[in-house]
């Protein structure tokens, strides 16, 4: 099983009228009991916001809201559809512990104290040329 904490419920299986498809409405992922023990509490309690966001917006995913639904209004500010599906989809990999950011992303930082000081474009550990 490719998602061995999350059953997706999503497919191509919905019967259609004419060319336009009769959608059930069905939760997008179903959560175990503990999956959604750990998201309540990532949600009330993750020192981050971002993670107290993503965490909500599986909930509401989980409870049968759609992603159009949540991205517009289920959330404390308005998200883009395919941002919303991107957290979704990193949880559907990864589980819980794909609801954070991974190390090394983000701005690099420009300044850096415990890097070692830099002279005429020279480390302060290679030998000068006056020497």
């Amino acid at each position: 099983m490719r998602y061995p904490h999350a059953t997706p419920l999503v497919g191509s299986s919905y019967p259609s009228i004419g060319r336009s498809p009769l959608r059930r409405q069905l939760p997008l992922v179903t959560v175990s009991d503990a999956d959604r023990t750990a998201l309540i509490q990532l949600r009330d309690h993750a020192p981050k916001p971002y993670q107290r966001e993503w965490a909500a917006a599986i909930l509401k995913l989980a409870e049968g809201a759609t992603i159009q639904q949540v991205a517009e209004t289920g959330l404390y500010q308005a998200r883009d559809r395919h941002t919303v599906a991107d957290w979704l989809n990193r949880y559907l990999d990864g589980g819980i512990a794909a609801l954070r950011i991974r190390p090394g992303r983000g701005r690099k930082p420009a300044f850096s104290p415990s890097a070692p000081r830099c002279r005429n474009g020279q480390d302060e550990s290679s030998p000068s040329p006056d020497a």
